[in-house]
């Protein structure tokens, strides 16, 4: 885990906890098994208004060290975030209102990291398994603000 990491994360769960302690959605800082931080929002049960946030590294696989092993990271960061989809199609479908979901994706994209979106199937809690290329489902590389993201 880098330090950056943890710093994204902390400031992300800081500032979750206040913009939606009117929703009544607890933000809890944890590490995933990768000992990456992650931040859980909601009961992150099956059907709730439930996210999971990953900060890490922005993968860099030809990065080498002068031993030529792989290189400490200390470069641009990504903020995977995890929400389940919709239970059916239709208006009122939607597990998150406008006004949970959007402080989740404002607060993540305004760290000038990137930001990668994925979503569980519809009746499964949102977890890290869920981070898969198939779930993907939206990025957005806030360039503006990468330089303040190294």
């Amino acid at each position: 885990m880098s330090k950056k990491a943890q710093a994204l994360a902390s400031a992300i769960a800081s500032e979750l906890a206040i913009r939606l302690k009117p929703a009544g959605l607890a933000v809890v800082e944890d590490t995933a098994a990768d000992l990456m931080p992650l931040v859980k929002v909601g009961p992150q049960t099956a059907g709730s208004k439930s996210a999971l946030i990953k900060v890490l590294p922005q993968d860099w696989p030809l990065a080498k060290d002068i031993l030529g092993l792989a290189a400490t990271i200390f470069g641009p960061h990504k903020i995977q975030v995890v929400l389940e989809s919709n239970p059916s199609a239709g208006a009122g479908a939607d597990i998150h209102a406008m006004d949970t979901l959007l402080p989740i994706l404002a607060v993540c994209a305004l760290k000038g990291a990137r930001l990668e979106v994925y979503q569980s199937a519809a009746g499964n809690s949102v977890g890290v398994e869920d981070i898969v290329s198939g779930n993907l489902k939206a990025t957005f590389d806030n360039l503006h603000g990468m330089i303040g993201n190294q």
